[in-house]
């Protein structure tokens, strides 16, 4: 009789200690079992020659060799850079200068924008004579610009940003001139600055890509309703 007690205590506990330990082990159940579809997924893209994973991705990007020329030119070009983008977000207040985006603006501009635009551009003639030269992006640029990922990300964003700004600004003048050339020249030169990205394997950095592109894209409808 007492062998039969103790057989049913040491009974209950164990079921006891099942309970208690069910919910860890059908956690532990679901984190292997999606860990192995995680894998057969995997296994299955880069069988199809797909990367599957953020380290495949920066093996594929580490493939494609740096353009030194052209890094290098963008360094010689944010040195010389002196516009200030947030002189612009003042000045976009102005309802002579929001009203060219929307297509609203009649032409010529009013003397005291076109002349504030001039001395934007006048101070900044030595980075606009070298976009007309700007190169063709044929490999990885961003990497070599941003050696020092992350501390120096957002200030070279804000860099190139600033560049398709500053381009966007001598295309206001080109219409404003009627200078087709220039105009011309500006857009090629801001999508040829968005093209820094085109070979950076990483979100973020393609979705400034993308805003870049529509900000030049966004230039030359205004431009052809003008």
């Amino acid at each position: 009789m007492a062998h039969h007690k103790m057989s049913g205590k040491r009974l209950k506990r164990l079921w006891i200690a099942l309970l208690i330990l069910s919910p860890f082990l059908l956690l532990g159940w679901v984190h292997v079992s999606g860990y192995l579809r995680v894998q057969a997924q995997v296994r299955a893209t880069r069988k199809a020659g797909d990367p599957a994973t953020l380290q495949d991705l920066d093996a594929l990007a580490q493939q494609i060799p740096i353009q030194e020329e052209a890094a290098d030119f963008y360094e010689t070009l944010f040195d010389c850079l002196v516009f200030d983008n947030m002189e612009t977000a003042l000045r976009v207040q102005l309802p002579s200068t929001w009203r060219i985006e929307s297509g609203k603006q009649a032409w010529p501009l009013p003397p005291e924008d076109r002349q504030w635009v001039r001395d934007v551009l006048d101070a900044d003639d030595e980075a606009l004579a070298l976009l007309k030269n700007a190169p063709e992006i044929e490999g990885r640029v961003f990497e070599r610009l941003c050696a020092d990922w992350p501390d120096t990300f957002v200030p070279t964003m804000e860099l190139l940003h600033r560049v398709v700004d500053l381009l966007e600004l001598q295309a206001v003048y080109a219409v404003d001139q009627a200078d087709a050339v220039t105009l011309v020249e500006s857009i090629k030169a801001a999508l040829c600055v968005a093209d820094t990205l085109r070979e950076e394997p990483f979100g973020v950095p393609l979705g400034h890509r993308r805003g870049l592109i529509s900000q030049a894209a966004g230039t030359l409808q205004w431009s052809c309703h003008s």
